[in-house]
């Protein structure tokens, strides 16, 4: 759906390709719109293999792992008189976020809940048939939706039988898939209904009580700095403008974007960029295709050609699973087809380089 590949006929040229070795093994996101944490996991745990000089980085030891579920909380934007670097501060898992405001955010904080702790994979179908497995993610998240709706009608008209209904769909939940699991525990679970919203609820069932002991907490790489590009203008006084709209396509070109993708590569930095999925691809800006929102991992570039005729492809991680990415040439895809897509907005692409040594 909207990624391409090159057809076979087309070869790659000798000498031009740039790939970034020993990535994090590729990942499954259940059937939640949480890719974006899946990218920003993908580069904060490349980052802390690089800085700790492990060379496979599908093989990093588990506890240095991140978890995209816990860094779906950093995706919100804080008010400029809340302390951005406190944990506390992000509560709620929502779907839809940007892969370089979640990166800010977690790095920022330096304590990510460890994939070992809250495990997306435990959420995942065992069902072999893709639409069947979809199917059964999707009625585990809307169940729990349904159940939390259902806890705050009842506590409208009659506190005391809300708390009985939490007891009893609490004990609902642990009998859902994922759940079956020690890490979740029936207090808590009926603890998260009485939260405010439920993205917080969704936060208190999804990420286990135990997980905020900070050794169940990692802080990712020490020694990076985020960057992304294009970059925002800056307006006189030198605060960041934010475009919206028409204002907010096209800012850069395909060329300048390739350019600096090639050039992010060969210093050995794989990049997250956000994606435009929309079937028929006619969206002019990022709120026109916020259903249809995506984003994935770049992690290598080469020219294929066919005789005279040359395109350029880039390789991705995507976070729908190995299948996936065997069945698409292994990630690599037509690259003026995924950069278009990216609508050439401000903060189309962002990875993590090493800080300069002083």
């Amino acid at each position: 759906m909207g990624l391409i590949t090159i057809d076979k006929k087309y070869t790659p040229k000798p000498g031009t390709e740039i790939s970034i070795k020993g990535m994090p093994a590729t990942q499954q996101q259940p059937s939640l719109g949480i890719c974006y944490a899946y990218t920003a996991s993908v580069l904060i745990d490349k980052a802390y293999c690089d800085e700790k000089n492990i060379a496979d980085c599908g093989n990093a030891p588990a506890a240095s792992k991140t978890s995209p579920l816990d860094l779906a909380r950093f995706s919100r934007k804080l008010s400029d008189d809340v302390d951005f670097t406190d944990r506390f501060n992000y509560e709620g898992i929502k779907e839809g976020g940007d892969v370089a405001t979640t990166l800010q955010n977690a790095l920022a904080t330096s304590t990510i809940v460890k994939s070992s702790c809250a495990d997306p994979s435990w959420f995942l179908s065992n069902k072999t048939d893709p639409v069947v497995a979809q199917k059964e993610e999707l009625e585990v998240w809307s169940s729990l939706k349904s159940f939390y709706k259902q806890y705050r009608e009842q506590k409208k008209s009659c506190g005391q039988c809300a708390e009985r209904t939490a007891e009893e769909l609490s004990r609902k939940i642990k009998e859902m898939s994922g759940f079956k699991r020690d890490d979740y525990v029936l207090e808590d679970l009926r603890a998260a209904f009485k939260e405010k919203s439920y993205d917080i609820f969704l936060d208190k069932v999804l990420i286990p009580d135990r997980c905020w002991d900070l050794k169940n907490m990692t802080s990712g790489s020490q020694h990076t700095r985020l960057r992304i590009f294009p970059e925002h203008p800056k307006a006189a006084d030198g605060s960041v403008v934010f475009l919206e709209g028409d204002d907010e396509v096209n800012f850069t070109s395909y060329d300048e974007l390739l350019a600096k993708i090639k050039s992010v590569l060969a210093a050995g930095s794989p990049l997250g960029i956000g994606l435009c999925l929309q079937p028929e691809f006619t969206a002019k800006t990022r709120k026109q295709c916020e259903p249809y929102g995506h984003s994935v991992v770049i992690s290598g570039y080469r020219k294929v050609c066919h005789g005279q005729h040359c395109k350029d492809s880039l390789k991705v991680i995507n976070s729908w699973g190995e299948d996936w990415q065997v069945s698409n040439d292994n990630g690599w895809l037509d690259a003026n087809n995924l950069l278009d897509r990216s609508l050439y907005t401000p903060q189309a692409i962002a990875w993590l380089e090493k800080e300069p040594s002083e």
